[in-house]
């Protein structure tokens, strides 16, 4: 896990192209905290919504705007880097799953 202080564009982008992550953040308009499992892993994106990972690659027009593919809604969102509380990688998200499994072995 990532703190919000440990995270930049380039941490985001790194982890997200490798898998899923999950990113909690404030939203921007309300405050409001938000959880959102995401990607940037083409292998895990539709088709139809792979321009989408090109464009956030290249930088797009606000450097601290992120946008993800949301895994669970299935549609593009986004967030702003300075808002993200806590980041878990694919790696974190994997260990939690095993150390659970394990405990009811």
């Amino acid at each position: 896990m990532l703190r919000g202080n440990q995270v930049n564009r380039n941490t985001l982008i790194e982890h997200l192209s490798n898998g899923t992550c999950k990113i909690q953040f404030r939203k921007a308009t309300d405050g409001r905290f938000r959880s959102l499992y995401c990607t940037l892993n083409s292998k895990k994106i539709p088709g139809k919504h792979l321009r989408g990972v090109a464009k956030t690659l290249q930088g797009g027009d606000d450097p601290n705007l992120m946008p993800v593919f949301d895994m669970v809604s299935g549609k593009w969102k986004s967030f702003y880097i300075n808002n993200v509380m806590y980041m878990y990688t694919e790696d974190d998200l994997n260990g939690n799953k095993k150390k659970k499994n394990e405990k009811k072995e």
